[in-house]
């Protein structure tokens, strides 16, 4: 599995070369903005605007020659061993070119990267394209879930083979990040625990688990 190269705007893809997958960046925002309207409408606008603010570290883009070509969302679940790939979007220009397949193999390795070697999807049971393109990506089908709406959806898995050499570039730009809340609570008490004492209102649980600020 050869890691991907980090991408400039400036000088991208030539014409019908393969297409270059990188982190997202605020910059992104114009054109990301309406590729997600376009392919996921039901995804509010606010709620992207927090994943490229807040958690920017769970996105990635494909450019091709063109521009903005598709995009992929991650979770990264080391705890769990498994990375979900909460939603896969491709421009319809850009269909059959590659994209997809490009983004589920950028996901692999950010999943080999980041100690979560299993990638997890779900793919609507009546998206026959989808859940085709799935398999030929290594996914296979597993239990089918029934959605609020009625739809049933299939959960997909995929285990990775661990790469050949670290991909400490992919585990830094994607590895999940400290809530702030969380961050300030552990500063606090490893600054100001000693003097708090076992009582203060910031401490830590007998699980060693931060506990909730009252």
């Amino acid at each position: 599995m050869t890691p991907m190269t980090e991408v400039s705007d400036t000088l991208p893809p030539v014409l019908g070369a393969p297409p270059k997958i990188r982190p997202a960046r605020l910059l992104d925002w114009p054109r990301l903005l309406p590729l997600v309207e376009k392919v996921y409408p039901q995804v509010p606008k606010a709620q992207l605007a927090h994943w490229l603010r807040e958690e920017r570290h769970s996105l990635a883009v494909a450019i091709d020659a063109h521009g903005l070509a598709g995009f992929v969302r991650l979770r990264v679940m080391p705890g769990e061993r498994r990375t979900a790939v909460d939603c896969l979007g491709v421009d319809p220009r850009a269909r059959d070119s590659g994209v997809g397949s490009a983004l589920l193999d950028y996901a692999a390795q950010v999943a080999c990267a980041c100690a979560a070697p299993v990638l997890v999807g779900e793919v609507q049971a009546d998206e026959g394209a989808a859940l085709a393109f799935c398999r030929r990506r290594g996914f296979l089908p597993g239990v089918t879930l029934t959605g609020e709406d009625g739809r049933r959806r299939v959960v997909l898995t995929r285990r990775v083979s661990p790469p050949l050499w670290p991909l400490w570039d992919l585990r830094r730009a994607h590895a999940p990040r400290v809530p702030p809340d969380l961050l300030d609570r552990c500063a606090t008490w490893a600054l100001f625990g000693a003097w708090l004492g076992p009582d203060a209102q910031t401490g830590f649980s007998s699980s060693g688990s931060p506990n909730r600020v009252v």
